[in-house]
Parts: C-alpha cells; structure tokens; sequence
C-alpha cells in the first residue's frame, strides 16, 4: 500500500516532548525505508535546533510564500536517510504577524496549498506544531490528515487534552473533515510512578478504547542528553532499548495509516473520538 499522508504532532502544553516524538519518530521512519519530511511548524524552530542541521537554510516557507526563496533551496536532505527537512524561516515577530493577518488570512490559505503539494513527494510527512491555538496551527492541523498528541502524566499537564480535543473536532468540522486522530503517545512515562500510572489509567477509563497507542517512551536521561547533543535518540550509544521502542511505536503508526486508508470501521482504533 502506497502511503502519503500528512501527521501534524500537536500539544496545547509544553515540554511534552512533542518535538521529541516528531524528530525520533521521522528518523525511525527514516530507517525502516520510507521517503520521510519533517517540518518545523513552530516559529520558535525547536526542532531545527533538536536535529542540529548546521546547513539549514535561514530561509523557509514564509521566503517562499513571499517568493524571496526557491522551495528546493530550502528543503535540506539528510546526508544517509531518506528524510527531509523544511522550516517556516519565520525569525521575527513581524514576519509571524503577517503571516497570521494577511488580507482575509490568504497567506494562510497559500502555506497550506504549499504544505500540501511539498507533501505529495513523500511518504510521511511530520509537522511539528506550537503549543497554542493560533491561527497559524489551524492551518497546519487543517491540511493534515491526521494528528498524534503527546501526552504526560504529570504536573497536570494532561488537564489541557480536552481544550486540544475539543480544537480538532472544531477544525474538522470547519476546515478539514478528513482530519482524524491518529493516537495519543506517552513520550516521557515512568512506569515506577504510581501516581503517573494512576493517572493513565483514569485517562484510558475516559477515552475509547485504541486512542492511546500501545506503545510508551519510558522516562530516560537519554532524552536530556540526546537534547544536548542535537542528536536523535536512536543515534546515541546505550540506546538500544529505545531505539526498539520507536521502532514498535513507528509500527504502530504505519498500522493505523493503512487502517485510515482501508476506511475500516473497528472501534480498536481512535476515529471513534471524534
């Protein structure tokens, strides 16, 4: 089956490990062979920083909406993996304003086309959000087809899932009534806290069956380091139990593509949320 499907990893809170889960996730997909493109859709650009492309072009897809730049001078490849890289080259506050306030929101509407035609080149492409509801994130979420939410059980963080629930279901309505959710991950769980395991348990009690995947990211210090060192994770030495945990979680993601594009109705699977 030929995927070529558009994910957008969201969060309303930060320090999730969104842009964690986006970067480790594109390169595990990376690996297993699939034609990969991450895009940085945060204009604080955590993920170019996270992925530590000395090459990355200042210019971005805001330079090419304002035609300053070619899109295949800024889409920045990999040196050994089929994987891909674009950021939004917004550096300025003003730059963001104009993007977010065009006349009649039209520079939002061209960035989705241009997300969208980028994409048709590739497998998988990964968006990785900001933590806000902005108009900018409405458009990012409405020209994907599905979401992936990262989740914590701690410091309360998880309260702000039905805010971002209630968002999609809201642009799905609205704007793209293909938009599905893909699944929910724990990025960072420590399965020895009780109080975290406690609160998994309440959250799958309130969700449908299948909206979290089964896999988890167990609580590492390799995450801090992986950070440091602008390295993904499966790349650092001693990270082998990792590595095999984004390779079951990459499989996971695949599954659930091919389930979306079968269009199967099975209530293990998180469409049923919406």
């Amino acid at each position: 089956m030929t995927l070529n499907s558009i994910i957008s990893i969201a969060s309303h809170k930060g320090g999730v490990g969104k842009t964690m889960v986006t970067l480790n996730l594109g390169v595990t997909l990376a690996r297993a062979g699939h034609n990969v493109l991450l895009i940085d859709g945060d204009p604080q650009g955590n993920l170019s920083m996270s992925i530590g492309m000395k090459k990355m072009s200042a210019s971005g897809l805001y330079q090419v909406l304002q035609q300053k730049a070619e899109l295949k001078d800024v889409v920045v490849k990999a040196n050994k993996l089929p994987l891909s890289m674009i950021h939004l080259g917004i550096d300025a506050p003003l730059d963001l304003f104009n993007l977010s306030h065009g006349a009649q929101n039209k520079q939002l509407k061209k960035l989705k086309h241009l997300i969208q035609s980028l994409a048709n080149n590739f497998d998988i492409t990964l968006i990785d959000t900001a933590n806000n509801i902005g108009s900018l994130n409405a458009i990012l979420l409405s020209c994907s087809d599905s979401v992936i939410i990262p989740v914590t059980c701690k410091n309360n963080s998880f309260r702000s899932l039905p805010l971002l629930l209630k968002l999609l279901i809201r642009i799905r309505d609205r704007l793209n009534n293909k938009l599905s959710l893909l699944g929910l991950i724990l990025p960072m769980f420590d399965v020895n806290n009780p109080y975290e395991r406690e609160v998994l348990t309440t959250l799958r009690e309130a969700l449908p069956e299948g909206a979290f995947f089964s896999t988890f990211i167990p609580f590492t210090s390799l995450v801090e380091k992986a950070e440091k060192k602008e390295f993904p994770i499966s790349f650092l030495p001693g990270a082998e139990e990792l590595k095999k945990t984004y390779d079951k979680f990459s499989c996971e993601v695949i599954q659930r593509l091919e389930h979306n594009m079968k269009g199967d109705d099975d209530d293990d699977y998180p469409e049923k949320i919406f």
